[in-house]
This record gives structure tokens, C-alpha cells and sequence, in this order.
């Protein structure tokens, strides 16, 4: 016969509080080591959010990049010796090396707790674990990219996988297509690109494809929505297959994509123009029914909205730019102008004004000096 000890209540009560507080501290040490980056002089560091140092700044600028940074890894560049080194960030500060006879772009953000290294001449890919700092898969013959959602991974040159590199959907069902992108999470859908150039497809997470329409272009969805032209006109697809939102005009560069909903645009006599520059008096922010939230806002430029619900609205004053901060309303965040506002990462944005470095909250528009961080 066995025999169960039982807590007294004061004992009982010592585990539950125990229990609570290792689990109140993992919580907290997790979240307080969020990646924000901040510059001085044009030198990228890294402060966690209540704003003190993780790093100095000895990391390139991440303007005009295409680096990934995540909540707790990050891409970077910094120069050691007078030589360029790429290496990986961590939330603690840690730098990663990239190691030796990688692919380009072979170093790889995946979620936000986890990155990857792919190898040329294996081919070979290693997944770390951030907060374990530790590999937990290797797996051959696998390439793969950066990626929020870590439950379908883009692999080369085509199929999805998981973190230990297993396929999702099986090699058959996949073979004729040349290239995969990333997941929607919230509707589960993504665009594949087909052999032949011009060849898009949408698929969900089971592997079907939706269109049933042919579409020549189409951009990485968000929101359930992506950009791209086919027999329907150019505008916006939705998760079905179906054109939700047809534009008169798209950027030939990068079209945006829809961030918290909405996406800007310029909205004319009922007609989107989905441009990323353009001096003119009517821009406007719209939501996923192409109906605009706000209009008639007077800019040279509305950026891409950020997850954290901001962008940045360009003006041209005084023969020189001002930047300034909205919401998802059209509301400005920031009163006064900046000569330049980053968009947000992580909840700030990297700002100058007159010379002085700030980082500006996205949430309230609070500016914060950067010599200030300690």
C-alpha cells in the first residue's frame, strides 16, 4: 500500500505562491528582454523595453535591409577588424557568428525565439532555440527562410517544414512548384510559385489551392489579403482566391501589404491608387472592404502600417521632409515633425530631429534621447 503526503495549509500555500512566483519571474525576464533597436550617429544598439542597454551601438543601420528582427533574435551587422561580420543577436545580448560557407541569407529569424543556419555544400540546416541556447534540430538536404509563422516554414525549393525539418504536405503533393512562402497565422493561407513564371498559387494549411482564377503576380499575404494581378485586374486577393479589393494603379516596387487591417493608399473619386509615393492631397487609410477609414490627408508619402499599428507619414515642408507618426485612424501621434521617423519595430521607432537621436513609442508618441540610455 502507498502512502500520500499531504501539504499542510501553510505548506500548500508556500508551493502555490512558489509556483507563481517561478512562473510570474520566466514571464517577466522573457518579456523585459524584448529587441529594440536604437541609433546614434547612424549606429545601430539595442535597448529592452524598459528602455535600458542590452547593447551599445555596434551594429550597421538596419535602414534600407532587408534583416529580420524578431522579439528576442535579430539579424545583424557589425564591423570587427575592418571586416563585415553577420551574425545572429540574442535577447541578452549574446552575438552569434553566422559560421562559414552559409547560403546568402542563410542565417534565418524564425518566429521570434528561434533561428537557423543553412549550409551550401551539405546542404544542411541547424535550428537554435534563444532562450535554451541550444540546436534542437539538424536536418540535410533542406533549405529554409525567415518566417513568423514557425508551424509552416518556407523550404527550398518547394514543401513546408517544421522545426525538426520534418515536410508538412507530402514531396508529391508540392513537386511542381518552385517556391514556397510564408503562412498567413490567422488565415492560415500563402502564396507558391508555380514552375513556369506567372504560375501563383494560394494554399492553405492542408494543402489546397484556393484560386481557381490564374494569377500572374501576387505578393506574401497578410491580414488574408495580398497584392497581385491576374484575370480578375491587379489589386488585392483574398484568402478564397477572389480579387477583394481592384486598384487603378500599383507600385511596381513593392506593394504594400495590410497591417492591422489597413492598408494606405490614395483614394480618389472612389478609385485606389496603391502607390508608395506621391505628393497629393487625397491619401487615405483603407480597411479590407477597400472603404476608406480616413480621407483627404495631405502627404508626399504614407509608409506600410506596422504591427504595432503606426506609420509614417511624410510631408513635404519648407523644401525639406517632415515625418510625423498616425494611427490606424489617421490620428497623428507625434505633434511636432521629425527629419526622420523609422518605421516601428518592436513598439518604437527610430527618430532625428536636429540632430539628436530619439526613439519614439508607438503607443502614446513619447520621444526618449538616446545618449540617455544607460
Amino acid at each position: 500500500m502507498t502512502t500520500q503526503k499531504i501539504l499542510k495549509p501553510k505548506s500548500y500555500l508556500f508551493y502555490l505562491a512558489l509556483q507563481l512566483f517561478l512562473l510570474m519571474s520566466c514571464t517577466y525576464s522573457k518579456e523585459k528582454n524584448i529587441l529594440i533597436p536604437y541609433e546614434i550617429n547612424g549606429k545601430v544598439g539595442f535597448v529592452n523595453q524598459e528602455l535600458k542597454k542590452i547593447t551599445d551601438t555596434e551594429f550597421n543601420s538596419y535602414e534600407n535591409t532587408n534583416f529580420v528582427i524578431g522579439k528576442y533574435c535579430a539579424n545583424a551587422l557589425r564591423i570587427v577588424n575592418n571586416k563585415k561580420e553577420r551574425c545572429v543577436l540574442l535577447y541578452d545580448g549574446t552575438v552569434v557568428r553566422e559560421p562559414n560557407g552559409l547560403h546568402i541569407g542563410g542565417a534565418n529569424i524564425l518566429g521570434d525565439e528561434y533561428y537557423s543556419f543553412s549550409y551550401k555544400e551539405s546542404p544542411k540546416t541547424e535550428v537554435f532555440s534563444v532562450f535554451g541556447k541550444k540546436k534542437i534540430a539538424s536536418f540535410d538536404g533542406i533549405r529554409i527562410f525567415s518566417t513568423k509563422n514557425i508551424d509552416y516554414i518556407p523550404a527550398y525549393k518547394y514543401n513546408y517544414v517544421s522545426l525538426d525539418g520534418k515536410l508538412i504536405f507530402p514531396d508529391s503533393q508540392f513537386e511542381k512548384y518552385a517556391m514556397t512562402f510564408s503562412f498567413d497565422s490567422k488565415y492560415g493561407v500563402a502564396r507558391v510559385g508555380g514552375t513556369h513564371s506567372g504560375d501563383m498559387r494560394i494554399v492553405n494549411t492542408k494543402g489546397d489551392i484556393l484560386n481557381k482564377e490564374h494569377i500572374i503576380e501576387l505578393m506574401n499575404f497578410s491580414c488574408g489579403m495580398a497584392a497581385g494581378r491576374g484575370e480578375s485586374g491587379k489589386g488585392y486577393y483574398d484568402h478564397t482566391g477572389k480579387l477583394g479589393i481592384k486598384v487603378e494603379e500599383m507600385s511596381e516596387i513593392i506593394p504594400y501589404e495590410f497591417h492591422c487591417n489597413v492598408l494606405p493608399c490614395i483614394f480618389e473619386k472612389g478609385k485606389i491608387y496603391a502607390v508608395n509615393k506621391r505628393q497629393s492631397n487625397n491619401w487615405a487609410i483603407i480597411d479590407k472592404s477597400g472603404n476608406p477609414i480616413k480621407e483627404n490627408i495631405e502627404a508626399l508619402s504614407i509608409l506600410e502600417f506596422s504591427d504595432d499599428g503606426v506609420a509614417v507619414l511624410i510631408k513635404k515642408e519648407k523644401e525639406k521632409h517632415s515625418y510625423y507618426l498616425i494611427d490606424t485612424q489617421g490620428n497623428f501621434i507625434t505633434d511636432s515633425p521629425y527629419d526622420k521617423i523609422l518605421s516601428s519595430i518592436n513598439g518604437y521607432c527610430i527618430a532625428q530631429k536636429d540632430g539628436v537621436d530619439y526613439l519614439i513609442s508607438a503607443k502614446d508618441g513619447t520621444s526618449y534621447k538616446c545618449l540617455d540610455f544607460k
